[in-house]
């Protein structure tokens, strides 16, 4: 009778971190994972002590990460791989300057059928592309009624006519400043710049890029080269993930010995949003170069709520240019609503960018995703993530 070989422990790993397109830096991330880390200690009964934040070159801010649980140790190197800056350098502050500029590119992307193909495979990701440009139109024609109101009001007091016309227009100004502050608060400006961003990568207007995924695949052998640890993970969130697969790509053309210890997480992707694009040739062959070689193992999670990420949907399939041979990753389920209580919950479900964070959060209750000792405990990508359901299996 044939005993099971007992799953391996990670005493070492290395942790390669790629956040969304967010102009918030390593400071913000380290402090969220702290802060996190804490509360889901709660839960996993794990010693987490998460080290200070150093920065160690143009590329890497890093910090250690030391876990005890059953008895078991683990140090996590956390790195966080720097493309904020190129985030920053794309992140129109004005929303008067967003908009005139926005405006044109979100059209063309409606006409040339872009949206559609997002709607077809989910409609979710669709109605939050569609929901900066909603915002706007209601703030504009709410701005154009009130201003019209008050200036027909101003015109029937006898204020005269220049001056009702411009009490109107002082009062369009304001309810669209009004609009703006609303739409930068509920992430629909957040959602726009996004959109351009990703617009323009895909145009071959974000050379930068192709050089900064260069220097990540060069970082992250001349690491495991440098200090070996027992596992690497490459964690891509939100358009980070995005960040993360053509990065795997350019490893996955390597020789195995280069990589042979990497491991690929994407959480909340947003792979689509590239893919889709018919300018985005380069981003698909490296999609199919690392589907095809299959020598990083890919694990994605998604939350089914999560407006912002594509549920469910295998990015490799799904654009439809597969062959005999490729596959996506596996794909697992992070079930939010038995992560909270029923009146957390209901509160969380309407924000937007509160769920498409919960990837990197703690939970109030027991969950059978836990990001922390998914980055910083003693079992292998695919044990911690074990418990996760597939979209498949869920009701």
């Amino acid at each position: 009778m044939s005993q099971t070989s007992p799953i391996p422990r990670v005493k070492t790993r290395r942790v390669h971190y790629f956040s969304g397109f967010d102009p918030r830096g390593a400071a913000f991330y380290h402090r969220l994972y702290r802060e996190e880390a804490g509360k889901q200690s709660v839960h996993n009964n794990a010693q987490l002590i998460v080290g200070p934040r150093q920065r160690r070159n143009d590329l890497v801010s890093a910090w250690e990460v030391t876990s005890e649980l059953n008895g078991e140790q683990t140090c996590t190197d956390y790195q966080f791989m720097h493309w904020d800056d190129l985030a920053r350098a794309n992140w129109q502050r004005s929303p008067w300057l967003l908009w005139a500029g926005g405006l044109g590119p979100w059209m063309k992307l409606f006409v040339c059928g872009y949206w559609m193909r997002v709607r077809s495979v989910s409609k979710p990701a669709s109605l939050s592309g569609a929901f900066p440009a909603a915002l706007f139109l209601v703030f504009v024609l709410l701005a154009v009624l009130v201003g019209i109101g008050i200036g027909f009001l101003a015109s029937l007091s006898g204020l005269g006519i220049w001056f009702s016309l411009a009490l109107g227009g002082v009062a369009n100004v304001l309810v669209l400043r009004g609009g703006f502050a609303a739409s930068e608060k509920l992430g629909g400006h957040w959602i726009l710049r996004t959109i351009l961003f990703v617009r323009s990568w895909a145009m071959g207007h974000q050379r930068p890029l192709d050089r900064r995924f260069d220097a990540f695949a060069r970082h992250v052998i001349e690491e495991q080269r440098r200090i070996p640890v027992d596992e690497v993970l490459l964690i891509g969130h939100s358009i980070g993930s995005i960040v993360a697969v053509d990065v795997a790509a350019r490893l996955s053309a390597k020789s195995a010995s280069e990589h042979d210890r990497v491991k690929l997480l994407t959480l909340g992707h947003c792979i689509p949003m590239l893919s889709f694009l018919p300018e985005a040739k380069e981003f698909r062959e490296s999609l199919k170069v690392l589907a095809a070689r299959e020598s990083i193992p890919w694990t994605d999670v998604t939350i089914p709520p999560d407006p912002l990420c594509f549920y469910g949907l295998d990015p490799v399939e799904v654009f439809g240019e597969i062959s005999l041979g490729q596959r996506g990753p596996r794909m697992a389920v992070a079930r939010v609503f038995r992560m909270f209580k029923q009146e957390t919950y209901s509160k969380m479900r309407w924000n937007k960018l509160r769920l498409h964070f919960q990837y990197l959060m703690a939970s109030e209750l027991p969950a059978d995703y836990d990001y922390f000792l998914t980055t910083a405990g003693p079992l292998p990508l695919d044990e911690s993530l074990e418990r996760c359901e597939t979209p498949s299996s869920h009701v």
